[in-house]
């Protein structure tokens, strides 16, 4: 959506004569016969709408204003106490006004300014107010900012805010590419984490990969990406596998017609400076990859000539080649669910131990990292019983509590017998156990609905579930109850 300006005009009230324009750029642009036909309450609101942004609509175009209203009984005692005027800048309907809305307000308040030090709107010089919205529209629609002085010598810096490009979720299965030579980036203007990142960033790290290496949190390293991605120092790319499939896009047939396109292409993908790799092979390459001929082929037959990585890395940053993801959609809950669960609980009774008579609880879990067993443990170091005699006393669950079966809460000083604390510890960990299972299934038929909905490629949920790729594409194309469809 363009935003047009197409005029400026600034109107002034009068009690006795009422609203009239002072001054406007272009000039003649709004009509006596256009100015009067407006109503009077869009120019001039109620008092507890102004110095506030007011829009309407007239025809095809759209007046954003900023009403003031500055009383003083004293100074405008002619004009019943009151001044009024409101500077109106004149779009076409379908514009974003948003933009102009810090400059409108900006020069609102500038002439208020100016009223209060030397009563410039009171006593009006047209010629001045006229000077001074001829720069402000020229410049605004010939440059796109205006700096000038004005009339009590002050200067002013006007620019319309610039709408930024929505931010682009980053994947943890992306790879990170830098867009520029690592040479021509200076490290020392950056902060330390984005140096760290800058120095782990090679076209082959995912940044899954990065986060393991630098420790970082992860929300700290995503940010860094984002703002690095908005500065187009760097592009983000799929990960690159023999075992993929590509599809050419449109753009291949203006890569045909580009000279420099194919020049830059080649220097770039050729593994011996291009000295034997001419543009029909290249574009021989291209068919082979739109014919779904596996890779690894391609790259046997090709070796000599070029780097098909990077063939196929510079292809989908530019856009001539688009890669295949696989989006696994589940149908039914059954027994894929019982697969995973049964492999949660394998992995959980695996873990699971007793060192010196002190019953642990595994923290990390199956590879959909859901937390299976979490407790804690009461510290009795002011006991009489030592820790190589006895167990440690468990703390009591909230559930424990109400059971009938279950001892009432021990002072810590107070001994019990072995059998009846060995017991009790079976008895929680059996409880934390079942407890544990609960929220597994919980989160599993979350995660159904979350993640295996297909909106999320089998890259982004093997990262996501810390996973091998390879394996986790089987164990889907395994199972009868997930469909799996390519885009």
């Amino acid at each position: 959506m363009t935003t047009v300006l197409r005029g400026i005009f600034f109107v002034k009230f009068w009690e006795t004569q009422g609203p009239k324009i002072r001054a406007q750029s272009p000039a003649g642009f709004i009509s006596d016969e256009m100015f009067n036909s407006f109503d009077y309450k869009d120019i001039f609101p109620k008092d507890v709408l102004c110095s506030r942004i007011i829009k309407f609509m007239y025809n095809d175009l759209a007046v954003v204003g900023f009403p003031i209203l500055i009383s003083d009984l004293s100074k405008y005692e002619a004009e019943r106490g009151v001044i009024r005027f409101n500077t109106c800048f004149v779009f076409n309907a379908e514009s974003d006004t948003t933009l102009y809305e810090c400059v409108i307000k900006k020069l609102a308040m500038s002439l208020v300014r100016m009223e209060h030090e030397s009563s410039f709107i009171s006593k009006l010089d047209e010629l001045q107010m006229q000077s001074v919205i001829d720069r402000v529209y020229s410049g605004l629609t010939r440059d796109g900012f205006v700096h000038l002085v004005l009339p009590d010598s002050s200067s002013i810096a006007l620019k319309p805010e610039t709408k930024n490009p929505p931010r682009v979720k980053i994947l943890l299965s992306q790879v990170p590419t830098l867009s520029c030579h690592p040479q021509n980036l200076v490290l020392g203007r950056w902060d330390l984490i984005t140096v760290r990142v800058l120095k782990l960033i090679n076209g082959s790290r995912s940044v899954k990969n990065i986060i393991d290496i630098t420790e970082a949190e992860e929300n700290l390293v995503l940010s860094c990406l984002q703002n690095l991605l908005h500065l187009k120092v760097v592009v983000m790319l799929p990960r690159f596998r023999y075992s993929d499939l590509y599809i050419v896009t449109s753009k291949f047939n203006e890569f045909m017609k580009d000279e420099e396109f194919q020049r830059t292409c080649i220097d770039f993908v050729s593994v011996n400076r291009g000295r034997n790799l001419t543009i029909e092979t290249v574009s021989k390459v291209f068919s082979l990859i739109s014919d779904n001929l596996p890779l690894k082929k391609i790259a046997r037959e090709h070796c000599d000539l070029l780097d098909l990585r990077r063939l196929v890395l510079f292809s989908v940053q530019k856009g001539i080649l688009r890669k295949l993801f696989k989006y696994p959609f589940l149908v039914s809950t059954s027994s894929f669910l019982e697969e995973i669960q049964k492999k949660v609980s394998e992995i959980s009774s695996s873990r699971a131990y007793r060192e010196s008579n002190n019953y642990e609880n595994v923290t990390k879990c199956d590879p959909l990292r859901v937390p299976i067993i979490k407790s804690s443990s009461i510290s009795t170091s002011n006991t009489s019983v030592s820790r190589q005699q006895q167990p440690l006393l468990p703390s009591p669950s909230p559930m424990a509590a109400t059971s009938s079966n279950t001892l009432p809460r021990v002072h810590q000083k107070m001994k019990l017998p072995p059998s009846v604390i060995e017991e009790e510890s079976l008895a929680s960990m059996k409880e934390n156990g079942r407890k544990a299972m609960q929220k597994a299934e919980l989160a599993l038929a979350k995660l159904k609905t979350k993640y295996f909905d297909g909106s999320h490629h089998t890259e982004e949920l093997a990262c996501l579930f810390d996973q091998n790729l390879a394996e986790f594409e089987d164990m889907l194309e395994s199972s009868p109850d997930v469909i799996i469809y390519m885009k």
